[in-house]
């Protein structure tokens, strides 16, 4: 689809892929609105990629993920190296009586 801006200077072109891909190209003096010296070093469309994202569906997916990794890792032990082996830790301490 192509577009016209509104006092007819600058072309923009917009191509749709579907599934939610765009590819707009835009011309050099619109991207930059004369910021920049447009020699003919630069190409005279400039082409911008976008991808339409549902973030609900990444975050069931994140979810979903997280359950399954939940599931298939093991079990940590119940105490850790600290709690059973340094002199600080709470099983060397109950049997100092404390």
């Amino acid at each position: 689809m192509k577009v016209k801006s509104e006092n007819g200077k600058y072309d923009l072109r917009f191509k749709f892929f579907g599934n939610g891909y765009l590819k707009l190209s835009v011309s050099w003096d619109l991207a930059f609105m004369g910021g920049y010296n447009s020699s003919s070093v630069f190409p005279e469309m400039i082409e911008f990629v976008g991808i339409l994202r549902d973030r609900e569906k990444e975050k069931e997916e994140r979810a979903e993920e997280q359950v399954r990794i939940a599931k298939t890792r093991p079990a940590s032990p119940h105490e850790s190296w600290f709690e059973m082996n340094h002199p600080m830790g709470s099983w060397a301490q109950s049997h100092w009586g404390f």
